[in-house]
């Protein structure tokens, strides 16, 4: 039940979550379960909702791509996206940060270890999984918009509220622009700051929180430059 709490504590009160996530030995198994349950409900309640076919679709449409498009094509394309293969893989996507975590705490904790961390591997990733909150934020946000939106209007783009993407139309703006608005939400800009915040309880105190914001920063900005760069480029 207590990892239940600091889970939400990560919110309001991060610096003394994490201390107790360190102190306590809290694993990562319990933020799993949660962000497992958000995903698997959010995803049957989308599928339930809309017709999930035609959302898709109307991201196509919206998209450069649209225009070299036939009707036949479209159709195909619709059948495809009714496919229960497509829905299955909604729900494997829907998972995404049990299969992300583990390699983000990996990359961390090496990068950690070099500059002077001695904690283990195991409390790096449950301080990497409880960083994560945000996104349960975002998750019921994202629920709370797609039920007032009329199902004909509603666009998958809107699930993400905390971004200003949700405010832009892709054919009106920049790839690369929107691109960029996609990567640098507030969730995201929330769980680097968390990242920040936690690696703190588990490196030596000469790494100041600078320090510590830049390691955590650089990779992201690699991510955001192969989100960026290919909307550039093509």
């Amino acid at each position: 039940m207590r990892a239940f709490v600091l889970i939400l504590k990560t919110l309001w009160s991060p610096g003394s979550a994490f201390r107790e996530i360190r102190e306590s030995r809290t694993g990562p198994w319990i933020p799993f379960l949660v962000f497992i349950a958000l995903g698997v409900s959010s995803t049957y309640l989308l599928t339930s909702r809309i017709d999930f076919g035609e959302a898709l679709m109307r991201e196509v449409l919206r998209g450069p791509q649209a225009g070299d498009m036939s009707l036949d094509d479209m159709n195909a394309l619709r059948e495809t996206f009714n496919n229960p293969y497509v829905t299955a893989g909604l729900y494997m996507a829907s998972l995404w940060w049990v299969g992300v975590s583990l390699p983000v705490a990996t990359l961390y904790y090496l990068i950690f270890l070099m500059v002077g961390s001695r904690a283990g591997f195991m409390r790096f990733w449950s301080v990497t999984a409880f960083a994560f909150t945000p996104i349960l934020v975002a998750g019921v946000a994202g629920l709370g918009v797609m039920y007032t939106i009329p199902p004909s209007a509603f666009s998958l783009g809107q699930m993400n509220v905390l971004s200003a993407a949700v405010f832009m139309d892709p054919q009106a703006e920049s790839g690369a622009l929107y691109a960029l608005a996609q990567a640098t939400s507030l969730t995201t800009i929330w769980i680097l700051a968390l990242l920040t915040i936690g690696y703190g309880v588990l490196t030596p105190k000469r790494i100041g929180a600078a320090t510590r914001a830049v390691i955590v920063v650089i990779p992201w900005l690699f991510v955001v430059a192969t989100r960026v760069l290919p909307a550039l480029i093509f």
